[in-house]
């Protein structure tokens, strides 16, 4: 079942949403699959989605604006490891701290179930997505040669050390280590 949320989950800060991060469910099947098309290429069709529905390995998040989904993020978890398999937010919501928002809050949630790192394949062309994975930790640790199939584009293979994310940035969701190591608040709801 779908989170519901009674409080208005949006707050506007130096210009960026501050999104609600939440679990999401099949019912928003339909809204991930409209996201991925604007997305990313090749993108999943909704029978690959409703496969992670039913994957025990599978966790699907999603961040909502005013109850409208405008992202989400699919990781697998096995052991202490996870990769995240998919990430897109809504053009219009790009650039506002949405899918830092995301990302941040999964990490946390991976951490609070054991994960000890994190990996995920990037486009080498897609600085904007590198710059959020470098900002929070990410690292490149490889590259897989013609990892796309639509034009045959290299991945960089990034990874994150969990424990150093929580180090610098928190383990609390609403709290966050600022450039001093002080926490801060960054979700308010």
């Amino acid at each position: 079942m779908e989170l519901e949320f009674s409080m208005k989950p949006i707050i506007e800060t130096d210009s960026k949403l501050i999104p609600v991060i939440c679990g999401l469910s099949r019912a928003s099947l339909e809204d991930i699959v409209r996201i991925e098309n604007l997305s990313d290429r090749p993108a999943w069709n909704e029978k690959l989605f409703a496969q992670e529905f039913a994957n025990q390995h599978s966790h699907i998040f999603g961040a909502r604006v005013e109850g409208q989904l405008v992202g989400f993020l699919v990781c697998h978890c096995l052991a202490d490891e996870a990769h995240i398999l998919k990430f897109g937010v809504l053009p219009q919501y790009r650039r506002k701290g949405i899918g830092r928002s995301i990302l941040c809050h999964v990490i946390r949630d991976l951490h609070a179930n054991t994960a000890k790192w994190v990996t995920l394949e990037v486009r080498r062309s897609n600085h904007v997505a590198q710059s959020l994975y470098h900002s929070v930790g990410f690292t490149e640790v490889g590259i897989r040669e013609r990892y796309y199939s639509d034009d045959g584009e290299d991945a960089l293979v990034m990874s994150l050390n969990v424990a150093h994310f929580i180090d610098e940035h928190g383990d609390h969701p609403h709290l966050e280590n600022d450039v001093n190591g002080t926490q801060r608040a960054f979700h308010l709801f």
